[in-house]
């Protein structure tokens, strides 16, 4: 019997600003949550988003013991993962956060809702050790 295909998953990439990138979140082309994600600063190590393209996404148990998903194959860079969060600058080293809504708090823009929004990828993804990822960035936020 052939292996089951890989969920698909992908986050198009729509606005940014001096406090993230901010996409929504598809799986099978549906949306189902949005993303955040630090400002573009060349794909840098701990103070970038991760360029666009497509990824293999592997469930692993992180350092402090807790399961996530890790963004694999990214040039130059490592232990990218999908994560909640509300600040891309604050909760993230480079990782992408995942939530419901957008926000505001002061002049900067948040992810809301985290919580709701990575349960509900959690169980899109399933028990799945490994899915797909595509990010497009229609805009060339990235470049």
């Amino acid at each position: 019997m052939p292996p089951a295909p890989l969920k698909l998953f992908s986050i198009v990439r729509t606005a940014a600003d001096d406090y993230g990138v901010w996409g929504v979140f598809k799986f099978n082309g549906s949306p189902f949550a949005l993303t955040g994600e630090r400002p573009w600063k060349n794909n840098r190590v701990n103070v970038s988003c991760i360029p666009a393209g497509f990824y293999m996404v592997r469930w692993r148990k992180r350092a402090n013991g807790q399961w996530a998903y890790e963004i694999r194959g990214v040039p130059g860079r490592s232990g990218i993962l999908l994560h909640k969060g509300t600040f891309p600058l604050k909760n993230s080293k480079g990782c992408t956060l995942v939530g419901e809504s957008f926000g505001r708090k002061g002049k900067e823009t948040t992810l809301d809702m985290s919580g709701a929004g990575y349960d509900e990828f959690i169980r899109l993804a399933g028990p799945d050790p490994e899915i797909s990822l595509e990010i497009l960035d229609p805009l060339k936020i990235t470049g």
